[in-house]
């Protein structure tokens, strides 16, 4: 198997939550000499050297420094650490007809289907009373715990004519076991704690999600495809991360940012649409002796790529595509909208383009149907927030939003290939 596509799994497997995918990160950075920021204590920064810092867990931002300052820009590439899943309401713990059972809420645009008749996993974040102080723990057990049941067909005879249709409140009951208590209300706790050596009274508040034990690989006849949960957005970040690794100390600031809660609209402290990215250009600013008129020059001279998966097209549905169909291992996709909803314009679609036929990378273009809504990206949120041009582009998946989705082996090299290209 390809070493990229090999790490990327590995990335992947271990990341189910947007609070692993950062930690995961992190360990990428550090084998790579980076250092780590505490955005708390007072930053030394100097020319040349390469840097990261988190934001509560979910978001991370990583750079390398120049060689000098003079006429210096920032290289940005954007991507997002989240995904569509399902999360468990605190204290939803109930027993009803002699099942352990849990309260839910959907996150993000999920294919509700995809989440039945799977076996689930659960992690996330957990805070604890520790020594008289509190202490966070991540979590994530790795074996299957609990299945959402779907109705047998014998009690639904016309779900095959009429749909598959779920009340997420009411049809969407994770289950995780027996019991005959009525009392026993205690068992994600109990659960948890003995997964982190506490008690149960030590848990203070927890974000548990579920994930597919299943892990990811690789599948078709040649090894051409990727089946795996979270690729979207999780194989960008891996992407970014693979790029700056490795990327040459130049004389621009070249930059990752990988976000938490797109997938929710970017509005929160994670987020992109949040002062981080203005908070961070400042603050590397100040501390690198830059005034304000350089730092305005050096913004007007950058550029950002917004990494995100492109809908390839449905070999059963190709009516749901205009003219645009890319297609999985044929290239990354730039992403197009005259509203906005996808930040490309034609001054940064020109740029990527000359890199991609300086490095023989080939591409492709996809807009959506003029007659259907558009999804959209961080891609129009940074470019208003740092006035600066960006380009929507990401690689070809099938099943977007599902708890499992379908990616190419050929695409994600190539997309390496061009991030470290516009590094370099």
């Amino acid at each position: 198997m390809n070493k990229e596509i090999n790490n990327l799994l590995s990335f992947i497997n271990k990341s189910p939550t947007p609070f692993h995918a950062v930690s995961n990160a992190k360990i990428i950075l550090d084998e790579n000499g980076f250092t780590s920021l505490n955005r708390q204590d007072k930053w030394e920064l100097e020319l040349s050297k390469k840097y990261y810092f988190t934001v509560e867990d979910s978001t991370l931002i990583a750079f390398t420094t120049p060689n000098n300052t003079t006429d210096s820009a920032f290289n940005l590439i954007g991507a997002h650490t989240d995904s569509p899943n399902i999360r468990i309401k605190q204290g939803s713990e109930k027993i009803q007809y002699g099942y352990q059972q849990v309260s839910i809420e959907v996150y993000g645009g999920a294919l509700l289907n995809s989440w039945i008749d799977r076996d689930l996993g659960i992690a996330g974040r957990v805070f604890i009373k520790e020594n008289k102080k509190v202490e966070k723990r991540f979590i994530m057990i790795n074996k299957p715990l609990a299945r959402i049941s779907q109705l047998a067909i014998h009690l639904n005879r016309d779900i095959n004519e009429k749909g598959f249709k779920l009340n997420p409140e009411t049809e969407i009951i994770p289950i995780f076991g027996n019991s005959n208590d009525n009392e026993d209300k205690l068992f994600l706790k109990e659960l948890i704690s003995a997964e982190l050596n506490c008690s149960p009274e030590d848990i203070i508040t927890y974000e548990i999600s579920f994930f597919l034990t299943q892990s990811g690989e690789t599948g078709g006849i040649n090894n051409e495809f990727i089946y795996a949960p979270r690729i979207d957005n999780l194989a960008m970040c891996h992407a970014a991360l693979s790029s700056i690794a490795t990327s040459k100390i130049n004389n621009n600031f070249n930059v990752i940012a990988l976000f938490d809660h797109e997938e929710i609209g970017s509005k929160s402290s994670t987020g992109a649409d949040s002062r981080i990215l203005v908070d961070f250009i400042n603050r590397i600013s100040d501390n690198l002796n830059i005034n304000q008129e350089d730092m305005l020059r050096s913004l007007a001279n950058s550029f950002m790529i917004s990494a995100d998966m492109a809908h390839a097209i449905h070999s059963a549905f190709p009516s749901k595509h205009s003219d645009q169909k890319p297609q999985i291992n044929k290239g990354p996709v730039i992403k197009l909208n005259s509203n906005i909803r996808y930040a490309t314009s034609g001054l940064s679609m020109s740029r990527i383009i000359e890199i991609c036929e300086k490095s023989n990378i080939p591409f492709q273009t996809f807009y959506s149907r003029a007659d259907m809504s558009c999804g959209s990206t961080i891609g129009p949120t940074s470019a208003a927030i740092l006035n600066i041009p960006v380009i929507d582009i990401g690689n070809a998946l099938l099943s977007m939003h599902s708890s499992r989705e379908v990616s190419g082996t050929e695409d994600h090299p190539l997309i390496i290939k061009l991030f470290k290209e516009f590094f370099n």
